[in-house]
């Protein structure tokens, strides 16, 4: 979560060796996702559906549904189809990606574990705002918010929050929308994460570039810029 990706290439590499010297499956089922992830960051887009399919795949087998214990993490399978929402979007399969990103959510509903469905809700929320459907974006975003909010989880419940402040002054709502997006921004960056900041700040100053109203006046005592709603000077 901090853009570490060279470090992550090497620990996730030597996690699948150690999976395979080991033959736990467990630990290549989590190997190959996480290669496949620090491929796509790094753009090494080719690289991605071999390790992501090949973490699908696993998931499957009769050893893995009976040994593989997400309690304390997430559904292996919601994870990996996270991955392949992204990067079937970045290869131009938009249609798929909005297929992976439903089937995602619906196999976290029937995982019955709340951070899988929130997790599977925050990247098909993702997935939603790339492709403007803020409609989509709000309702996802929307029911994020009331599980992460409920249940505690903080790094994702300030996803949702950008997502729907995204969502509502994409709608119109501006002066709501840029303080919940702020919230949520403030929230993340304080947590100490950074790998998705240059996406959500390139949102901010999208809503900023295309709205009838407002201009920006940076506060010196904030990171963030305050906004002062007023008919803008064009």
């Amino acid at each position: 979560m901090h853009g570490e990706h060279q470090l992550a290439w090497s620990a996730a590499n030597e996690m699948l060796d150690a999976g395979e010297r080991e033959a736990n499956i467990a630990m290549k089922i989590t190997a190959h996702r996480r290669i496949g992830w620090t491929a796509l960051y790094r753009g090494e887009l080719d690289l991605v559906p071999r390790h992501i399919d090949e973490s699908l795949r696993l998931c499957t087998t009769q050893y893995a549904s009976s040994s593989f214990d997400y309690k304390l993490g997430s559904d292996p399978g919601v994870l990996g189809r996270c991955v392949r929402i992204y990067h079937q979007w970045l290869i131009g399969l938009q249609d798929k990606a909005s297929h992976t990103a439903g089937e995602a959510v619906r196999c976290a509903r029937d995982s019955e574990h709340p951070y899988t469905l929130v997790y599977a809700l925050t990247y098909s929320t993702q997935r939603a705002i790339v492709d403007y459907d803020t409609s989509m974006a709000t309702e996802l975003a929307g029911e994020s918010i009331s599980l992460a909010k409920k249940h505690g989880f903080l790094l994702l419940h300030s996803w949702a929050l950008i997502s729907a402040g995204w969502a509502a002054s994409r709608e119109g709502d501006l002066t709501s929308g840029l303080s919940q997006f702020l919230e949520g921004l403030s929230s993340y960056t304080k947590g100490g994460q950074t790998l998705f900041r240059p996406f959500f700040l390139s949102l901010l100053a999208e809503l900023y570039l295309t709205q009838e109203y407002g201009v920006l006046r940076l506060a010196e005592e904030s990171e963030f810029p305050s906004v002062v709603i007023e008919p803008s000077v064009r």
